[in-house]
């Protein structure tokens, strides 16, 4: 298969040129991630286009560490947002900070999956 040699050798895998860790700025506990938030952060950053003859920074995303519910203090790595462009990678680091809420209590976490559908529920 085409490119699998790069699994075999990670040496020649693309790597960012910049990275930017994304920090609590206080200690509790995460009690939400925008998700379109964090999207549109990324395509900051030069993982996503606007239009489509822009280019796409094949280095560029974003690397969650922390899941909403989780206890952090103050200057834990949330993210790691990355990509070859300084200014891209500054501009979605500020987008991606935006992204996160703390709380000082712990709040309920919506679950993941909120229903499975199968082809019988489909039928009906």
């Amino acid at each position: 298969m085409p490119h699998l040699e790069k699994i075999d050798d990670p040496k020649r895998l693309l790597y960012s040129e910049y990275r930017q860790q994304i920090k609590a700025s206080n200690s509790g506990f995460i009690s939400k991630i925008d998700a379109k938030q964090v999207g549109i952060a990324s395509m900051a950053a030069g993982a996503g286009r606007l239009k489509k003859d822009e280019p796409i920074d094949l280095t560029a995303g974003i690397i969650l560490q922390k899941a909403p519910g989780t206890a952090v203090r103050e200057g834990d790595v949330l993210a790691i947002i990355q990509g070859q462009d300084f200014d891209r990678v500054r501009k979605g680091a500020k987008l991606l900070n935006e992204s996160f809420r703390i709380e000082s209590q712990k709040q309920p976490v919506p679950p993941l999956i909120h229903a499975v559908i199968t082809a019988a529920d489909l039928t009906q």
